[in-house]
């Protein structure tokens, strides 16, 4: 039993390498979207036309909500960042060492990571909708 909890230890670590990753690209991403935003509000923060000081106030909402996404995203690639060392410390631990409660344990809090990242993804989609339309 001791090589099937060593195994998901295993795959865990995995598969936080692979949240990383993705928590990186969105991250960049959300930056890049950002970083636009503000050199759009640069651009029309001094006109006195009421249609453009509108806009202004709807892009500084807009850089609000995703500073905010922004945050959220660094929250959970540290989250995934400690436990993929936590990980990588108990991977390459003698099999004895690894044991039911602390693979438990591990596979507990991934799961949590997975649920934020799914309404993290959902409000991500949802900003993107607000955009849009």
């Amino acid at each position: 039993m001791e090589g099937f909890w060593a195994s998901l230890v295993g795959d865990v670590w995995n598969i936080h390498l692979a949240i990383m990753g993705i928590l990186v690209s969105v991250m960049t991403l959300l930056y890049a979207s950002l970083s636009g935003k503000v050199e759009e509000l640069n651009s029309i923060k001094q006109s006195e036309e009421y249609a453009l000081m509108n806009r202004a106030t709807a892009i500084s909402n807009s850089i609000e909500r995703l500073r905010n996404l922004n945050k959220r995203v660094m929250i959970g690639l540290v989250i995934s960042f400690c436990l993929f060392v936590l990980t990588t410390i108990i991977k390459y631990l003698p099999e004895g060492c690894i044991t039911m409660w602390v693979a438990a344990f591990i596979v507990f809090i991934t799961l949590g990571l997975f649920i934020y990242g799914i309404i993290l993804a959902y409000d991500i989609y949802s900003q993107y909708q607000k955009e849009i339309f």
